[in-house]
């Protein structure tokens, strides 16, 4: 008869921590969990991030300015076409006397320099150069980086919202683990002072042997009960300092949460299952990984078609001294096209490739949202069964509390000579009745939380 008890308590829980702290209530707990949890953290550098690729994928639509500084070496070079010179406009066909690199007497048919000059030449120039069209890569590329800020903002208010929960599931199950372990000490005293009694009964021939031995027994069980329990307080306060993010000290008090009359949901299921589908942000991350498979489709696609850009340029004379020569400056402008003739299968691949991305997305939205409403609605009749269930551990502890009065009363008329197997049964049924009373309440304020959550509707 002991297993329940054990069992009740033995699922409460684990892990580690940083901090200390005197009091603690459960507003404050997620307030710093929302400062110190390292999910939360991590989902706000994120944001920060897709916010930082939003911006670069914008600044793709802007022209590009660049500065150009070009040195050529020119070694026993045979040429037939100018290499530059001080008319700075690119080459022609015949040296002459105003070429840097005119040698008398050593040139072939009077066209260029010789096989054996050696020379050198300089070319400064700024370009500016604006995408006219790409295809579409561009816009995709836009497309991308804002459907994924979108879903880090989302991740964020998922991450800030899964970091409320389990702080205050932590905290209740801390709460409920302290208070069974109070009950469980009151059952310890009440037993200790039945084998005192027992013993004193016994003394007087009023007991047997065998009733002293049972109470003896169920009071060693008892002790180790509160042994159990005494150690599930600890893990739970090292859990709970874990979600936090701070170190709890041992001696750090948790304040009470109110506990109002249980009732069930405000509102159907139907309507909690259209809030969760409007508002429940996991749900509405996914769904913004839709756009971001159409982006990625659109990118592969923008391949097939071609490239033009529109390129201007200011620059200053070339020749065979690094400097800026302001007569002889020059203006360049002009659209430049190219498109890929053949690239084997590759782009073809690539854009089956992004096409079945975007079905399998489409088919992992469809699997998120059933398993955030399957949730919603499970969460929604187990709120309802708790409710139930706190009214059923209410009667039982009221029924149990009166046999044990009853018992108690009779304990202290003298009338034990034929019933103490009758105490220890009825003080066992009231001790598991007050242990069901407590966890089917903190089981409702869980649950209540809980169908919040899969709503998208928790609150610090």
């Amino acid at each position: 008869m002991r297993r329940p008890i054990f069992y009740l308590l033995s699922w409460i829980a684990l892990t580690a921590a940083a901090e200390p702290l005197t009091a603690l209530d459960m507003d404050e707990a997620v307030r710093l969990a929302l400062e110190n949890n390292l999910d939360v953290r991590i989902a706000a550098e994120a944001e920060n991030a897709a916010e930082a690729a939003d911006w670069s994928a914008m600044s793709n639509f802007f022209p590009k300015i660049s500065a150009g500084v070009t040195y050529l070496k020119y070694s026993g070079a045979l040429s037939s076409y100018g290499t530059g010179g001080s008319s700075g406009y690119g080459g022609y066909s015949t040296a002459g006397p105003d070429d840097p690199w005119w040698v008398v007497n050593e040139s072939v048919d009077g066209q260029g320099l010789t096989g054996d000059t050696d020379y050198e030449n300089f070319s400064t120039s700024i370009t500016l150069t604006q995408p006219i069209f790409n295809g579409g890569a561009v816009y995709w590329g836009k497309v991308m980086a804002a459907a994924g800020k979108e879903m880090a903002e989302l991740q964020l208010v998922a991450a800030h919202q899964a970091a409320i929960l389990a702080v205050k599931q932590a905290y209740l199950d801390t709460l409920r683990a302290e208070e069974l372990l109070d009950v469980l000490r009151v059952n310890q005293g009440n037993l200790t002072h039945h084998v005192q009694i027992t013993q004193a009964n016994l003394d007087v021939g009023l007991a047997s042997r065998v009733d002293l031995l049972r109470a003896e027994s169920e009071l060693a069980a008892a002790e180790g009960e509160v042994i159990t329990a005494e150690n599930i307080v600890r893990l739970t306060r090292v859990n709970l300092a874990d979600v936090i993010g701070v170190e709890l000290d041992r001696e750090v008090r948790l304040a009470p949460v109110e506990f109002d009359e249980p009732t069930g949901p405000a509102f159907s299921l139907e309507e909690a299952l259209d809030y969760a589908r409007e508002n429940n942000p996991g749900l509405a991350a996914v769904r913004k990984s839709e756009r971001l498979a159409e982006g990625q489709f659109g990118l592969a696609a923008s391949a097939f078609w071609p490239k033009v850009n529109l390129q201007a340029a200011y620059g200053w004379a070339q020749g065979d001294n690094f400097a800026f020569y302001e007569d002889k400056d020059y203006w360049r402008i002009g659209v430049s096209a190219s498109v890929d003739l053949f690239t084997s299968t590759q782009r073809l691949a690539d854009v089956a490739q992004a096409r079945a991305e975007e079905r399998k997305t489409r088919l992992q939205i469809q699997l998120t949202e059933q398993t955030i409403l399957t949730g919603v609605e499970a969460a929604y009749m187990g709120l309802e069964e708790k409710v139930a269930q706190i009214g059923v551990s209410t009667k039982q502890l009221a029924a149990a509390g009166g046999a044990l009065d009853l018992m108690e009363q009779m304990v202290a008329q003298g009338l034990v000579s034929d019933v103490e197997a009758d105490y220890l049964d009825i003080n066992l049924a009231y001790l598991m009745a007050r242990l069901g009373e407590v966890s089917a309440r903190y089981d409702y304020l869980a649950a209540r939380e809980s169908l919040a959550s899969l709503m998208g509707a928790i609150e610090p």
